[in-house]
């Protein structure tokens, strides 16, 4: 019987999500016209987005936030990757507007590609030297930062295979020294039960979400940038393996 609800329920899931999407990104370009990038962001795209998460959490979602965090500053948020929701679940994590990082194939896909080129997404050339990307990240995310928008990352780059946090690229850190952002660690838990790489399944359950408070990526060195990258690592490692066992 729960295989049976488990397949009813993700082809609903995937009908209606796929004419949601649709219907948000008509809503979200008619807003357009009349607001400005920030008030669409945050009154038009962040409520018509955060229903695909309310529906497959079953409304059982928890955002734990650092005492010390501040949602004013605009801010790097580095999330362990799961599955293809986490982008629709930062919008209910992230307080204000903001962009994301993605490889440049994903801005071509029908709909989600315009979700991303409207929100400022940072395209990445995975076929230019290292370096190259690097220095284009930086002069992009320093872009976003005198905007006054945030930027989403997954330092793993791909998803997760087996429910755990997989290694980083640190890249990202050094994106984010060299365009002045500090960086948020964001801590998922119970989407690997919703979602899993590989299958068309949609499970429903809670999910719960930690964030960090703000840290500082004024490195000098590349071994303190290291440094950084292992201690949010060790951050999403805690919730989401060492807190989510017990």
């Amino acid at each position: 019987m729960h295989k049976l609800f488990v397949l009813l329920f993700s082809i609903f899931y995937w009908v209606f999500g796929s004419l949601w999407i649709l219907i948000s990104v008509i809503l979200i370009r008619l807003a357009l016209a009349i607001l400005p990038f920030s008030t669409t962001f945050n009154y038009v795209a962040r409520p018509l987005l955060r229903v695909m998460i309310i529906i497959v959490t079953f409304g059982k979602l928890k955002i734990e936030y650092d005492s010390n965090f501040n949602p004013d500053i605009p801010s790097m948020y580095c999330f362990n990757h799961t599955n293809i929701l986490d982008g629709l679940l930062s919008v209910c994590v992230i307080p204000k507007a903001y962009s994301g990082v993605m490889e440049a194939w994903q801005l071509k896909i029908p709909i989600y590609g315009y979700l991303m080129k409207w929100s400022g997404g940072i395209p990445v050339d995975a076929s230019q030297h290292p370096r190259k990307i690097i220095r284009q990240l930086s002069e992009a995310a320093e872009n976003r930062r005198k905007r006054g928008l945030s930027i989403l990352v997954f330092p793993e780059a791909h998803r997760t295979r087996d429910g755990k946090v997989r290694s980083f690229e640190y890249g990202v850190f050094r994106m984010a020294r060299d365009s002045g952002y500090p960086i948020v660690p964001v801590a998922v838990r119970g989407m690997f039960s919703i979602k899993r790489k590989g299958s068309y399944l949609f499970r429903p359950g809670p999910v719960q979400v930690r964030v960090g408070p703000q840290i500082p990526t004024n490195c000098s060195s590349s071994a303190e940038l290291r440094e950084l990258g292992q201690r949010v690592r060790r951050f999403m490692v805690e919730f989401v393996e060492i807190d989510g066992a017990t």
